[in-house]
């Protein structure tokens, strides 16, 4: 192959790049997000992504001793009882992952406490939305509707480096991930890029 038609091909591959990232709106809200220069590191009972296993630890054992937090299921997760914030009495489960001993991204789960396969009511397609409405007056922010993406249809919102994202899991939980996306796009763990 000639130097002439490599050229060719580079430029062809470049712009068909250039031209898929702009007709990704998940693309150009991070893109966006990211190059404004906003640290948002707030998570929630006042955690934060950044910190250390160790405070993590002294501050989920302060709000045990306030009777504000429990430990979860197999004692792998923080339960954090929501009384009437989503319409009926909730669950919310929380753990973060870290990297270098530093919360990168905590993961949530809600669940209403009454679910059952008869309760229709109380199924996670009816809780997504007033998680998301929760989530919107937490943060301030609003959320993005993305669907067919690898991990089904979810709601995003990205303000600064921190990404919320929120999808259905089954029929009972509701998953959210609150995500500091400068690192994981340093360990490239973006699900909806994949």
């Amino acid at each position: 192959m000639n130097r002439m038609m490599k050229v060719w091909i580079w430029v062809v591959s470049a712009l068909a790049l250039l031209s898929a990232c702009s007709d990704d709106p998940y693309a150009a809200l991070k893109s966006s997000a990211l190059n404004a220069g906003i640290r948002q590191d707030s998570v929630f009972l006042g955690l934060e992504l950044g910190m250390s296993r160790q405070q993590f630890f002294d501050r989920c054992w302060s709000l045990n001793r306030q009777k504000l937090v429990k430990e979860g299921p197999s004692n792998s997760s923080v339960q954090y009882p929501l009384k009437n914030e989503l319409g009926a009495a909730a669950v919310m489960q929380f753990y973060p992952n870290f990297h270098q001993d530093r919360a990168f991204e905590v993961q949530v789960s809600f669940y209403y406490e009454g679910w059952a396969p008869w309760n229709r009511h109380l199924f996670a397609d009816s809780l997504q939305p007033k998680v998301t409405a929760l989530l919107s007056d937490w943060y301030d922010t609003e959320f993005v509707s993305l669907k067919g993406t690898s991990l089904g249809d979810v709601q995003v919102s990205m303000d600064g480096n921190r990404r919320i994202l929120i999808g259905v899991r089954d029929e009972q939980i509701v998953d959210v991930s609150i995500t500091d996306m400068a690192v994981a796009d340093q360990l490239r763990e973006d699900p909806l890029l994949k």
